[in-house]
């Protein structure tokens, strides 16, 4: 029996320096957790049938859930390891033996006990540029893994009895702590990337009234026959489009801030405009009112290098089209796919 313990544990600390060594580092990564418990594990509890739990010498826990996920016991909480470090994000040390972690969600211990898989907090989505437009809303966007945006998604509504008092008080309690733990979260290939709280935006709707709804395109001060760049946002989609080489259009989805609307606009004065996501990349869209008006795109995260043929140039409002098409010679009109 001591041989197989020691096996499993083996294992365990192995896969654990898989989810955390290498290029990645957080303050809490996987491999610093290592280091601080080479040697010093003393039990491991399977009580539940389910997650495995590592006992340290120091009385700090690691925990392999049933599905390979990481929980490691910090000074400031317990780290949450996801697809072997590719996210990781930390609950605070209030949080000790109130929550559950199956796959991609996170749980209301107390409630999930009672019921298993209700008492949902949020879950983790990784979403493709239309997806970024799918209901429901995300909650937070957390960064990009291999071209896909990772969200997190709050429930809309409550999966379990919201009238029993005492469920929905713990339930509440945790739920306080989510905007904290989001800003924690490291899920991209850029330490530098913060994550954004994507309550403030929204689609844009053919109602919507914007004046960034319309086709956008640089002044025509350019050498002749060389190449001007242009694009363009749809209303009804929110498909977003701009010609990224000459004759080619590259695809991607928009997100309007729902605050735009009650910004002064002046040439002192920039507002977020909204998001748009193409390819793997996240742009913020600036955008004031002057003659003439004009709006700017600022990278905030790319997997291929930060410059390209959106963030060259200032694009000059001029129309109101709501259409994206291929090229002058070819008018069909792009789906968001």
């Amino acid at each position: 029996m001591k041989k197989a313990t020691a096996a499993v544990l083996a294992f365990l600390l192995g896969m654990l320096c898989l989810s955390g060594c290498g290029n990645q580092k957080s303050d809490g990564s996987a491999d610093s957790a290592v280091e601080e418990s080479s040697g010093s594990a003393l039990e491991i509890d399977n009580t539940d049938g389910k997650d495995e739990q590592i006992v340290l010498e120091n009385g700090k826990t690691v925990t392999v859930t049933d599905d390979g996920s990481f929980i490691t016991e910090k000074d400031n909480g317990y780290e949450w390891s996801y697809l072997a470090g590719t996210c990781r994000m930390t609950f605070p040390k209030e949080w000790k033996d109130r929550f559950v972690v199956r796959e991609s969600s996170v749980y209301c211990k107390e409630i999930f006990d009672k019921a298993e898989n209700t008492g949902k907090l949020f879950s983790l989505s990784f979403l493709d540029d239309a997806g970024m437009l799918a209901d429901p809303q995300p909650a937070a966007l957390l960064g990009v893994v291999n071209h896909r945006y990772v969200t997190a998604v709050i429930p809309s509504e409550a999966d379990f009895d919201s009238d029993d008092e005492l469920l929905s008080a713990e339930y509440n309690d945790l739920a306080g702590s989510l905007s904290e733990i989001f800003q924690s979260t490291f899920c991209s290939g850029s330490d530098s990337f913060k994550p954004i709280n994507l309550s403030a935006y929204e689609p844009a709707t053919e109602s919507a009234e914007s004046k960034l709804l319309g086709t956008w395109q640089i002044p025509n001060v350019l050498e002749p026959g060389q190449f001007t760049p242009s694009v363009t946002f749809r209303s009804h989609d929110s498909a977003f489009g701009y010609l990224s080489a000459e004759n080619v259009v590259t695809l991607g989805a928009f997100l309007l801030n729902k605050n735009a609307e009650n910004y002064v606009w002046n040439t002192d004065n920039w507002g977020d405009a909204g998001l748009v996501f193409t390819g793997g990349k996240i742009f913020r869209a600036t955008y004031y009112e002057s003659v003439p008006e004009t709006l700017e795109f600022t990278v905030l995260f790319s997997e291929n290098g930060a410059s390209d043929a959106l963030t060259e140039s200032k694009f000059v409002f001029q129309s109101e089209s709501q259409s994206i098409t291929r090229s002058a010679d070819d008018a069909t009109e792009i789906e968001l796919t």
